[in-house]
């Protein structure tokens, strides 16, 4: 999901940064925002390559409008997170670690205002861990077995030469 977070926020920045050029179409395939401007083509109305602008230029219009988007998903994940945690701070709620829910979600209130977007980083890389996270448990990589070696086969050379007997 985290990836796909952040191809949207890199798409939607794309798309209004490729709007200022007046172009019908761009052709894209991305891992991140500059990957994005080096694979670009962008095709006007009819159907011609246009220009694309420099990747000065490209970065410097897509990076706001990129951060701004990143900022809105990581609201709309706090609300949600604060919201499914909420009945950590009621009353009659026994909780042995109920002043880690009060700092976590503290500290969920304190987003975005203490974050610097980079365009590396997944949305969960910004979001703080609830005292009930458990870390996923890493799935060891099977053991490849290696092939056995084949030995070459060798052609078996045999004299047809009679001998000589002296």
């Amino acid at each position: 999901m985290d990836e796909d977070l952040i191809a949207y926020a890199s798409l939607i920045s794309h798309l209004h940064v490729v709007s200022k050029y007046k172009c019908k179409k761009t052709l894209v395939n991305h891992d991140n925002l500059e990957d994005l401007w080096e694979n670009m083509v962008m095709i006007d109305r009819n159907k011609q390559i246009v220009e694309k602008p420099t990747k000065e230029k490209y970065m410097e219009l897509i990076t706001p409008i990129f951060e701004k988007k990143v900022l809105e998903i990581i609201r709309t994940t706090r609300n949600e997170l604060l919201t499914k945690s909420d009945w950590t701070q009621f009353v009659d709620v026994e909780l042995d670690d109920k002043e880690e829910w009060k700092t976590y979600r503290q500290s969920l209130r304190d987003l975005p205002s203490n974050i610097e977007i980079d365009f590396v980083k997944k949305i969960d890389d910004y979001i703080p861990k609830s005292p009930d996270y458990v870390e996923p448990e890493v799935e060891p990589e099977p053991e490849v077995e290696p092939e056995p070696e084949v030995e070459p086969e060798v052609e078996e050379v045999v004299d047809d030469k009679p001998e000589l007997i002296v």
